[in-house]
């Protein structure tokens, strides 16, 4: 910490007692209080139930106190899964416990748990949607589940125009390299593609610049990705990535990159990247999320793993990440339609939808009012 650590120059001098505090909590009394990324990890096993989720209060503004937990993804093989939960399924009770704000751990992970869910539905007689009582679903406990990078690659033909579009997930796994490859190689024939990034939340930059390769013109080879820097300004060793170009879809007319308040790190580094380098990157969406920090993973023998901060994340410009995130070339809401949340990679997914009526009639289409209410995001990692 006193080598690495970027606030290593605030670190007060531990006091004896300190040492034979637990692990994370002699881990935190040494991080810095403006530190907000830093954090402890126990290298035990983790468990999921294997879905993502947005904790929104009332959409329908029937009774402001109400919070609901709107599935938004759901990981293949999980306990989710197998209990038949999909995105766009609206959970009111978790066991006993009303949904809010602070109730996010009991649909993570725990022991087998009872959901009661609700279903929005429009009112012919009083021209309002309401809410109906769903199904009571049980899922089995939590198991280890391993996120998907790549959820899906598809390729669309829409009046005319072949649109590729690609979800990626996260930038976590080596394997994420030849996946996108891959996907490449199956809408090879699109004109225009779409890269989802609305929850892809962690990965290394390494990953992050390689994939990145695969989209980027050899043109320019030697450009900056990005670069970290302490925080005397200096970049750290190693602490500057390059771009090496394949550009394997050279005819492409465009790269539509979708972003959302999840879109974070090493995302975002990509996002950056990509739109200096390229002309061809268009982004819509919400802002992301503003991770200007790099941490870097320090495994302990004695079982667990610390991940200080070490570094801020600059662009190719030489600025940093904002911290109010990167803003989108054109806003959406993805719960703007917030009464039908379509599966990913349906042609009526809000998001999906919108950036496709872009691709092909040159303006996006009449939004929703959007929403008016907190969300809470917490996705499966």
């Amino acid at each position: 910490m006193q080598e690495h650590y970027y606030w290593n120059d605030y670190i007060k001098e531990p006091s004896r007692d300190a040492f034979f505090q637990i692990e994370s909590k002699f881990f935190a009394s040494l991080v810095n209080s403006n530190d907000k990324i830093s954090y402890f990890q126990d290298n035990t096993v983790q468990t999921s139930y294997g879905m993502s989720f947005a904790i929104i209060r009332d959409p329908l503004g029937i009774k402001a106190s109400n919070y609901y937990a709107l599935v938004i993804d759901v990981e293949p093989g999980s306990p989710a899964d197998k209990a038949g939960i999909m995105r766009g399924t609206w959970i009111t009770k978790a066991g006993k416990n009303n949904i809010s704000t602070s109730s996010y751990a009991s649909l993570q992970q725990g022991d087998s748990i009872t959901l009661c869910t609700s279903i929005i539905d429009y009112n012919d007689t009083t021209n309002e949607y309401e809410w109906l009582t769903g199904d009571t679903i049980t899922m089995e406990p939590s198991a280890v589940v391993e996120p998907l990078a790549i959820k899906l690659d598809t390729l669309y033909e829409e009046r005319g125009k072949r649109i590729g579009y690609i979800v990626c997930n996260n930038f976590d796994k080596e394997s994420i390299i030849e996946e996108m490859r891959t996907s490449l190689s199956n809408i090879q024939n699109a004109e225009y593609l779409i890269i989802d990034l609305r929850y892809n939340s962690c990965g290394t930059l390494n990953n992050a610049n390689a994939v990145a390769n695969l989209l980027l013109s050899n043109e320019k080879n030697g450009s900056i990705f990005c670069s970290l820097k302490n925080n005397k300004g200096e970049t750290i060793e190693n602490g500057e990535y390059i771009i090496e170009g394949e550009e394997l879809l050279p005819h492409l007319n465009k790269i539509y990159l979708l972003t959302g308040s999840n879109t974070a790190g090493a995302a975002e580094a990509f996002i950056a990247a990509t739109k200096n380098n390229s002309n061809k990157i268009v982004t819509l969406g919400e802002n992301s999320a503003g991770v200007q920090f790099y941490t870097q993973a320090i495994e302990s023998p004695y079982g667990f793993t610390i991940h200080p901060v070490i570094a801020e994340i600059y662009s190719p410009d030489g600025t940093i990440i904002p911290s109010e995130g990167i803003t989108p070339d054109y806003f959406i809401d993805e719960f703007a339609q917030f009464h039908k949340i379509y599966p990913i990679g349906d042609k009526q997914e809000y998001m999906l939808y919108s950036t496709m009526h872009l691709i092909t009639s040159g303006g996006l289409p009449r939004t929703a009012a959007a929403k008016s209410c907190d969300t809470y995001f917490h996705l499966c990692r």
